[in-house]
């Protein structure tokens, strides 16, 4: 029957045939092509999901415990980049020591558990940096990153991860030294010796377990142990509002000096407290210790829990 057609209708209908084929040849190929990408795309999905399961790698401490009730027993620091990481459970009495000695020995006593809190909290520093990096690569975090990092923006009341990072962070341990020193009376108080309570840190409520300063209505908290009265610490100085300043200050110097100009609302004392502090640094040498570090044979990677 096209042979009956006029050539022009048959040219244009042979190539409106062709153009048809033409179309549908095209449709398929890119249909193909969405396929393969669809494919492809729940490919990496799977890839994904199975990179979310991985779990969080941390360095923990293993702990020496000591139950140790003699200025005698105290282990000295030998190396100060192999320090051993004691905890030790007893409050020791320094009362009746000469005064090298006295220092000698709390310094031993103290310097260990400082360590390792400090240890805990650069871990978990780290983690929260590496987080902080997946985000910025426009990279997924897996589900315990998301776990864990909640639990951190609940403890340490941050709303950002940079605020997070402002709190989650340590103190030269001359610093911390010095105001157990202060606070303590080089282990000699009666808030140390009675409620482990080595920072003169006092209890808002009177909930829980607690001290009542003599000739006066305050209460100072109480501790199972002196290194839970240095993670307190920590906690006071990361999280309230009166350390705001320090916490900005820290993120850009680790100066013990620099750092306890802004501490004057943790005493009373204000001005007096901070000259105390750079004193008791000073006089002691206390800024040795500040390169000191837990021997790295009791450190293991493990999985967080």
């Amino acid at each position: 029957m096209l042979t009956n057609l006029p050539i022009i209708l048959r040219i244009w209908l042979f190539s409106v045939i062709l153009t048809f084929l033409g179309i549908l040849y095209f449709t398929f190929k890119n249909n193909s092509k969405t396929f393969n990408i669809v494919k492809n795309t729940e490919k990496e999905k799977e890839e994904i999901i199975k990179k979310d399961n991985s779990e969080i790698k941390i360095k923990s401490i293993k702990v020496i415990p000591l139950d140790v009730k003699e200025p005698s027993q105290i282990v000295p620091i030998i190396s100060c980049d192999k320090v051993l990481p004691i905890f030790y459970k007893n409050p020791i009495n320094f009362k009746g020591l000469d005064k090298k000695t006295k220092k000698e020995k709390f310094i031993a006593y103290m310097l260990p558990q400082i360590l390792i809190v400090n240890y805990e909290i650069k871990e978990k520093r780290r983690i929260v940096l590496n987080i902080k990096k997946k985000f910025e690569n426009g990279k997924e975090i897996t589900e315990q990153e998301e776990k864990f990092l909640k639990k951190l923006f609940k403890e340490y009341k941050a709303k950002s991860i940079n605020e997070l990072l402002d709190k989650l962070n340590v103190n030269p341990p001359s610093l911390v030294l010095a105001q157990a020193i202060a606070e303590s009376g080089w282990g000699t108080s009666r808030f140390y010796l009675e409620g482990r309570n080595a920072f003169g840190i006092t209890a808002i409520t009177k909930r829980g377990e607690t001290i009542k300063m003599k000739g006066a209505n305050i209460h100072l908290r109480r501790y199972k142990y002196v290194i839970d009265s240095i993670k307190d610490y920590y906690y006071s100085i990361n999280v309230s509002w009166a350390f705001q300043k320090f916490r900005k200050v820290r993120l850009t110097t680790k100066n013990p000096f620099k750092l306890s100009q802004h501490l004057t609302l943790y005493s009373t004392l204000r001005k007096i407290y901070i000259k105390r502090i750079k004193k008791i640094i000073k006089e002691n040498s206390l800024d040795k210790f500040d390169k000191c570090k837990i021997d790295p044979s009791f450190i293991k990677e493990m999985n967080l829990e």
